[in-house]
């Protein structure tokens, strides 16, 4: 992966962070649990954000691991999205869908990644000369 990839992606997730920052510090969202879920969800984007930021190249293993956080993360942000409707906080349901479509985006740029990955394995492997007897 590239490092213009890798600083990009940093990029939108720290301001998918800074989008349920604002959303948990405006008044219109009463609810504690909420706002709880938000500013946790909003931290642990962040805390992803900064990992990814460090990282100049990322290796298949940290490449599956990314993935998996991700895809935690956004697991996370579709059950604020249900809480935002059953605390009926509309506003709040727009900036956490817009968190959501990010991650779910992300998550699929991951597994392209992924595949391409194996893919390219694959035709290293065929493209090798069998040494022995079979054939």
């Amino acid at each position: 992966m590239t490092a213009e990839w890798i600083a990009d992606v940093s990029h939108r997730l720290e301001m998918a962070a800074d989008i349920l920052r604002e959303i948990a510090a405006r008044a219109w969202v009463s609810s504690g649990l909420l706002r709880l879920r938000l500013c946790f969800l909003g931290q642990r984007i962040a805390q992803a954000s900064r990992r990814l930021a460090f990282a100049m190249q990322i290796t298949s293993n940290s490449r599956r691991r990314y993935l998996r956080r991700i895809e935690d993360l956004h697991a996370a942000a579709v059950r604020c999205l249900g809480l935002t409707c059953t605390e009926e906080c509309g506003a709040a349901y727009e900036g956490v869908e817009i968190v959501a479509s990010e991650l779910a985006s992300i998550a699929a740029e991951l597994r392209t990644l992924e595949h391409l990955h194996a893919e390219r394995l694959e035709i290293a492997e065929q493209a090798r000369p069998h040494i022995g007897g079979a054939s």
